[in-house]
């Protein structure tokens, strides 16, 4: 996540045979499972409750472009099946209809989950693993790519809201940083280094402010945030329902998606899953 997945999409489409065709991107991991095929394949008038006009779906939208899948190892086993068909024969059903239209673009999907291991756990199908696998691409974390920071760093002070440039010491200091939020983290250090130092050419102390700053300010919002849940008069068991608070709200940010919301928290989607569906109590947990 952040290494720049949807780039390498962009730039496939774009170096293509057909770069003035459509590139229709869609996140598999944000939209709810029952939307997803209405997204997908579109409908028709009266196809379900809601649907008081037909909906082209972003197949028939693709034309003869790229439809870019992000994250299509959060497509249920359902809705892969479907796509494999569509892979397989060029042809898909909008919902409720009973024509049949032409698929006539490409497919160009990207995860950041291990695909193999889902297969091997049988939460992703083989058949559908094999044939998205005609060509694939790795995009490497930005820690095995650290040669890049400087030339990353460069392009996003050309577009920061004001002149800077990092000094070499700087960007030795960036280079030795851990980045678990690949090349997305480096652009918003950068941007905050343009905001928040009045500094023409960054150096190590400037980024180190710019580091404690956001750190602070991060630890503080959750203290304010955690004294006024403290003093709300809840039961007993405060602790089991503020964490179910937090949960529930990851899941209505995701549409119910356990998984999305699980990637949110940091946590296991057996975590998620286990204070949603059997509301298991705290203890116990060490494994997660």
């Amino acid at each position: 996540t952040g290494s720049g997945k949807e780039l390498v999409a962009r730039a496939i489409h774009q170096l293509g045979p057909r770069p003035d065709a459509e590139l229709v991107e869609v996140n598999c991991g944000a939209i709810p499972p029952t939307l997803i095929e209405s997204q997908l394949f579109g409908h028709v008038k009266g196809a379900f409750t809601g649907a008081d006009r037909a909906r082209e779906g972003l197949l028939a939208a693709t034309g003869g472009g790229t439809l870019f899948l992000d994250e299509v190892g959060e497509l249920t086993l359902e809705m892969q099946t479907r796509l494999l068909r569509v892979l397989e024969t060029r042809d898909f059903t909008p919902v409720g209809a009973t024509a049949s239209r032409t698929f006539h673009g490409r497919v160009v999907a990207a995860t950041h989950a291990d695909l193999a291991g889902m297969v091997a756990k049988r939460t992703f199908r083989e058949d559908l693993y094999y044939r998205l696998q005609v060509l694939s691409l790795r995009v490497p974390p930005l820690d095995e790519r650290r040669e890049d920071i400087p030339t990353l760093v460069a392009h996003f002070c050309s577009a920061a809201r004001r002149p800077i440039r990092f000094s070499k010491e700087a960007l030795d200091w960036l280079m030795a940083e851990p980045w678990p939020g690949n090349v997305r983290q480096l652009r918003n250090v950068v941007e905050s280094v343009a905001v928040f130092s009045d500094e023409a050419v960054v150096t190590p102390d400037v980024l180190r402010d710019v580091f404690e700053r956001q750190a602070t300010d991060v630890e503080g919002l959750v203290r304010q945030h955690v004294r006024a849940l403290l003093h709300l008069p809840l039961p007993n068991d405060r602790m089991r329902i503020i964490e179910r608070a937090i949960i529930g709200e990851a899941l209505a940010i995701h549409g119910q998606n356990k998984s999305a919301a699980a990637r949110l928290l940091d946590v296991h989607r057996k975590y998620v899953e286990r204070r949603t569906d059997s509301g298991a109590p705290l203890e116990g947990d060490e494994d997660d």
